[in-house]
């Protein structure tokens, strides 16, 4: 726990710790609301549209996570950048995303998202089960927050052919140096999954998570 100092103008000093762990850099917004405890609540702000999963979003989502036998992995990588789909997956039920964060510290893979991919997938674990925000908070525990790219690789993922709400995602797997980018979303992705793109490999979930099991396999 930290203390906050509060200005007689209001303004709020948050120590520089917290807020390179939310991958926070410079000026930024946050959304501020009364928690129940009756206290005060910050998050990062979204700057960028986040996607609500739809029921057909969430069963083709889930598909992408669900355990079944996984292909050959052409990569062995040790930085994995997470999207929003796959830390709500995590959360939802037991299959490729939650393997992933199991394994991955044993492979000493590390693993990566941003404040976008976390509120995108609090937003919709809130929506749909709230009660599993508590496994998303473990998982912020697990998972190393990066800060957001700028408007200029978000830019130029825009040119790669993805949504406004999902630039973000990418641009900030670039800035992050990221080796891949792990997402279980065919629908946006789908045409630069198994490519590299601008040297990060985007993968599935199956490949991500067979690519941690090669690494263990050959750690004996």
């Amino acid at each position: 726990m930290e203390l906050a100092k509060l200005s007689r103008k209001g303004q709020l000093y948050i120590p520089k710790r917290l807020l390179k762990a939310l991958g926070v850099e410079g000026e930024a917004y946050f959304l501020v609301e009364l928690a129940p405890e009756g206290g005060l609540l910050l998050r990062p702000a979204g700057v960028y549209p986040l996607e609500v999963y739809t029921e057909e979003r969430l069963q083709e989502l889930l598909a992408e996570d669900t355990l079944t036998a996984l292909p050959p992995s052409p990569v062995r990588l040790h930085r994995l950048f997470l999207d929003a789909n796959v830390l709500f997956a995590a959360c939802w039920q037991e299959g490729r995303a939650q393997a992933l964060l199991e394994l991955a510290p044993r492979a000493k893979v590390l693993l990566l998202t941003s404040p976008h991919a976390l509120e995108e997938a609090r937003r919709n674990l809130e929506a749909k089960r709230p009660e599993a925000l508590e496994c998303l908070q473990r998982i912020r525990e697990r998972v190393q927050t990066v800060p957001e790219a700028p408007m200029a690789l978000v830019q130029k993922a825009l040119a790669e052919g993805l949504p406004l709400k999902d630039a973000p995602i990418l641009a900030a797997a670039w800035k992050a140096g990221a080796e891949a980018l792990v997402t279980g979303d065919r629908r946006h992705f789908g045409h630069l999954m198994g490519k590299r793109v601008r040297g990060l490999w985007v993968v599935s979930l199956a490949e991500a998570l067979a690519g941690v099991m090669g690494l263990l396999e050959d750690k004996g």
